[in-house]
């Protein structure tokens, strides 16, 4: 729980930097939502202003420099802006993996985590400018793209429960 709700913290700290409306909740935010009722609720509305905020971007503030209070230690800090963008995702996918693997560890299934696998999310701006009948059949065909990977997913991970891959236990013993 507490992982979550400091990736919700640092996508609205960072967000706050790019927009101009500081989050203001002190680092890093692992207590700032401690029911789970309201930290899905603002998980919610965050993802909802992330894509507002992505929808508008434009060439100009990616080629720009960011300036902003480190949440650490207060200092100045400047970067270009489109690595702090990326940086809003990298550090959510970081700790959704650290989330994941602790699902996984305590016998959750997360369900599909890799982004060939979640098609659904790829095209789907685009849907709502369709016609019903179009959209549907795009709906439809998702589906079914999607089912497929899940299906592949599924296969992978009883093929590694069976085999495990030697080779990335190699690498940690270096």
């Amino acid at each position: 729980h507490r992982t979550l709700a400091h990736i919700l913290w640092g996508d609205r700290t960072w967000l706050g930097r790019f927009t101009g409306v500081p989050h203001g909740v002190a680092a890093y935010g692992a207590d700032e939502h401690p029911d789970w009722r309201d930290l899905a609720r603002e998980r919610d509305r965050a993802d909802r202003d992330i894509l507002d905020w992505a929808a508008a971007l434009d060439d100009r503030w990616l080629a720009s420099t960011l300036e902003y209070r480190a949440a650490s230690d207060g200092s100045l800090r400047r970067m270009p802006a489109w690595i702090a963008a990326v940086h809003l995702f990298n550090h959510a996918t970081h700790h959704r993996g650290q989330a994941t693997t602790l699902l996984r560890q305590a016998g959750v299934d997360p369900g599909a985590t890799d982004l060939p696998f979640l098609r659904a999310s790829w095209s789907a701006p685009a849907d709502a400018r369709r016609a019903p009948a179009a959209r549907d059949r795009v709906g439809d065909e998702r589906r079914e793209r999607d089912d497929r990977g899940r299906r592949e997913q599924e296969r992978e991970v009883r093929r590694e429960r069976r085999e495990p891959r030697s080779h990335l236990l190699q690498h940690r013993r270096r």
